[in-house]
């Protein structure tokens, strides 16, 4: 059975981590659980980024088509946020949905804004995106091999090396699994 995992709307906002999450989930590496509220979180920032409106609706549709089940809804969490104390007011219903998903790992940038305590209690792990790319590099090396092989060779405008690609998930503040993938130049 594949890892249940919630992704916050920072991690999705950058377009080599969204790439690889969504194709790590597509392969079934683990199953990606969103709510409505985080992805309109995404799309709304990237439209006020400069990316082509379309092309972000294009994207909203794309996600909520290819990972329909994995969708938590807003009344499903709802009375769970309210009772969310520790968390940051504004990350409370990303803890919620997690929750009531029953999501293994919460991939975050903002571990800060949740309560390790309060996050346990519901039998979240919060988690950094780095140390979980690393997690799921250490646990199933072939298997993410391959996966990242798939979002590298897809990156079509403008093609990119593998030095290159490792350059972006390094400016994605996942480190420690860009240097792990290094190992595998010429592979990928």
């Amino acid at each position: 059975m594949p890892y249940l995992v919630f992704l916050d709307a920072n991690v999705l906002f950058s377009k080599i981590l969204l790439t690889i999450f969504l194709d790590m989930a597509e392969l079934e590496l683990f199953s990606f659980l969103w709510s409505d509220e985080v992805i309109k979180e995404v799309t709304k920032n990237l439209k006020l980024k400069g990316v082509n409106p379309q092309s972000v609706d294009k994207l909203e549709e794309s996600i909520k088509s290819a990972f329909e089940m994995g969708e938590v809804e807003k009344n499903d969490y709802k009375s769970l946020e309210q009772s969310l104390s520790k968390a940051d007011p504004k990350d409370r219903h990303v803890l919620a949905a997690a929750s009531i998903a029953g999501a293994q790992y919460l991939v975050t940038f903002n571990s800060s804004d949740f309560d390790v305590a309060e996050a346990t209690l519901h039998n979240v792990q919060v988690i950094h995106p780095d140390v979980f790319l690393s997690f799921l590099y250490t646990n199933h090396t072939d298997q993410i091999v391959e996966s990242i092989k798939h979002s590298r060779t897809r990156r079509t405008r403008p093609a990119q090396t593998e030095n290159e690609f490792l350059d972006r998930l390094r400016a994605a503040k996942v480190t420690d699994f860009a240097d792990s993938m290094s190992s595998h130049t010429g592979q990928f």
